[in-house]
């Protein structure tokens, strides 16, 4: 969810790239970056999650990264995701001894120009919060990353400074603009998706050991709360001077403060966003008064049980709710304010029923602060078959009626090859075989879009990666499946396009690049870990082996 929303606020390419490096490097070896540690762990600072060339990596920095790399890489093992740590802290290392870093100015025009951030084409703060509390971050913690996703793209720029792309592969894609195609399908309905397929109990338990990952659950904590509203104590702030706060707010980010105007967006002067700013102020002494509260209500429960604690709680007014189980790093909690959610789930993690100093914890939001109190932990395991076998059944059902359609479709496939294998008709093939076939379909790349024809979508795709006489594979469709035959394909020079076609051409080249960019900044990652090295806590937990290996070797 995270990647989806981030592909829709940050619409720069050349970021997007960057982002996707770290998605590279988990497909390529990096046994060879991990050393094993000397001196023993008594030697070693308490706060220290690991090092990097030799020097201390603080857990706050290690836990940062591990949330860059949970959010874009996902399904990996402990110890390939702890290689994917270290290599964004070794890259982060590197990028700051190179003075690569993103500015405010930087990290502002790009949150600014983020369309999701804008109602009516002006940024909104408020619509900004919102959208990065409902992908489960707070706002210091979203203006981080980009501000790392900047300094990567910087350094990208500087590793893979001069990179191409070879002209065959720039002209292969752009034949797919350029190139008119002809050609006919054959359709293969779908007759199986209402069999009443027989189901075992050897097929079900078969299914769960093909796809036990799916059933796998995280840690996960169920809590006990109540919420108090800062706005309740708002009467009761002295704020005091605030002229001083204000005017350092202000000119601390002065671009978070604009309105609409006739020219577009505008910036509000200091003296328009006086008020604004000594709301924010009032607020936040507002929770930090209700924090104390709740953290002195929080003291005089000592170890009460939950029982205990809701009926404390609603003695004095408050009406306690219980969440759903949730996971620590991800996710929507009912009844809790979205500016809360990060610290309410990271609060939470720390929790244990089984330590009376643990029993409680506080969160706080931009308008309410809460008071948890623990019911029950669950950890990370895999669901049993009896726990889910009744989920189970309905799917076994779906994929013996998909295996029955693709049986029929590989079968209607070699029919057309065979009846054609002498120079036959695809038609006149159809026709034997009793399969519906279209007309001659004539488009140009270029210009066909989804609606162009039925099953557009589907079949232009396929087709452009095939040539003159080629029958594709069974292309799923709705209801069915299409057998595409490609009678011609010609190319196109287009002479009285030659502009637009050239300037084509050369996206598709710089495209190209940044493709290429992208894998070789993914190797260049894996040598600069290797060239400083590392060693982790964790992956000493997990008695990793990965010890350092000749060059050889590894190629």
């Amino acid at each position: 969810m995270f990647i989806y929303h981030f592909n829709r606020m940050i619409r720069n390419r050349i970021l997007w790239i960057v982002f996707a490096v770290v998605i590279a490097v988990a497909f390529l070896s990096m046994d060879s970056c991990y050393r094993t540690p000397g001196g023993g762990e008594a030697q070693r600072p308490q706060n220290e999650a690991g090092t990097i060339g030799g020097e201390s990596v603080s857990y706050d920095e290690y836990d940062f990264a591990r949330r860059v790399v949970a959010n874009s890489v996902a399904n990996l093992g402990p110890a390939a995701t702890e290689t994917q740590i270290w290599a964004h802290i070794a890259a982060m290392r590197t990028a700051q001894e190179l003075g690569l870093t993103a500015t405010r100015r930087e990290l502002a025009d790009r949150i600014l120009s983020t369309p999701d951030f804008q109602i009516g084409g002006a940024f909104s703060r408020d619509r900004y919060e919102q959208v990065v509390s409902s992908i489960g971050l707070s706002v210091p913690t979203f203006e981080r990353m980009q501000s790392q996703y900047i300094a990567l793209y910087k350094l990208m720029s500087v590793v893979t400074a001069g990179a191409t792309a070879s002209p065959m592969a720039v002209e292969d894609e752009f034949a797919q603009y350029t190139d008119t195609f002809s050609l006919r399908y054959a359709t293969v309905a779908d007759t199986h998706g209402s069999d009443d397929v027989e189901v075992t109990e050897d097929d079900m338990r078969d299914y769960y050991a093909r796809n036990t990952k799916a059933y796998e659950l995280p840690d996960r904590v169920q809590v006990r709360y109540i919420a108090l509203p800062a706005t309740n104590f708002l009467d009761s702030v002295d704020m005091g001077d605030l002229e001083a706060d204000i005017q350092d707010i202000y000119d601390s980010d002065p671009s978070r403060y604009t309105r609409n105007g006739t020219n577009g967006v505008e910036q509000l002067t200091l003296e328009e966003a006086r008020d604004g700013i000594a709301e924010e102020l009032k607020l936040a002494e507002a929770v930090h008064i209700a924090t104390t509260n709740l953290a002195d209500f929080a003291e005089s429960l000592a170890a009460a049980d939950p029982e205990k604690f809701a009926e404390e709680a609603r003695a004095r007014g408050f009406e306690p709710g219980d969440t759903p189980l949730f996971g620590y790093d991800r996710g929507y909690i009912p009844g809790i304010e979205p500016a809360a959610l990060e610290e309410f789930r990271h609060e939470a993690a720390d929790l244990d029923a089984d330590r009376p100093d643990a029993l409680f914890a506080i969160a706080r939001g931009k308008r309410n602060v809460y008071l948890m109190r623990i019911l029950t932990n669950d950890v990370a395991h895999v669901q049993s078959y009896e726990e889910v076998a009744d989920t189970i059944r309905p799917l076994v059902v779906s994929e013996k009626r998909i295996g029955l359609f693709d049986a029929d479709s590989q079968k209607a496939l070699e029919g057309l090859k065979a009846a054609m294998k002498d120079g036959g008709d695809f038609a006149t093939a159809c026709e034997g075989l009793s399969l519906p076939v279209s007309t001659n379909i004539q488009f140009k790349a270029s210009e066909a879009g989804p609606n162009s024809f039925d099953n557009a979508s589907a079949i232009i795709p396929a087709a452009l990666r095939m040539k003159a006489g080629d029958i594709s594979d069974p292309v799923k469709v709705r209801g069915g499946a299409v057998i595409i035959s490609v009678d011609g394909r010609t190319h196109d020079d287009g002479a009285e396009n030659r502009f637009e076609l050239e300037t084509t051409r050369g996206q598709i080249a710089e495209q190209r690049a940044q493709a290429n960019n992208a894998t070789f900044f993914a190797e260049w990652l894996v040598w600069n870990l290797r060239q400083k090295g590392f060693t982790s806590r964790l992956l000493e937990s997990l008695d990793y082996g990965g010890g350092i290996q000749d060059e050889e070797d590894e190629e």
